[in-house]
């Protein structure tokens, strides 16, 4: 009996820039804000902090993914959750 093949692409989670899409926009729109900041007010400082935002944030993100590319989504539902939930019996009408 022939087997299917199973794709890479249709099994892995996409990834951006080698971490999960929204983390990694979200740390790519603040290194070009502080590049944009940067590039109008001539200063170092704001350049220096562009350039770590995006070497810094991007890293941490390409480690984390390489732990659990879905990670930021499981931590979302993490946080989402209540700490305590009362026991109740259901109701009977």
């Amino acid at each position: 009996m022939a087997s299917t093949p199973t794709f890479r692409s249709l099994t892995q989670p996409l990834l951006v820039a080698g971490g999960e899409r929204v983390p990694a926009v979200l740390v790519i729109g603040g290194a070009m804000l502080t590049g944009v900041t940067a590039w109008f007010s001539w200063s170092i400082t704001a350049a220096a902090a562009c350039v770590l935002i995006a070497t810094a944030g991007l890293g941490f993100l390409r480690t984390m993914a390489k732990r659990d590319p879905l990670m930021f989504g499981v931590a979302q539902r993490y946080y989402g959750l209540k700490k305590f939930y009362p026991a109740r019996t259901p109701r009977e009408d």
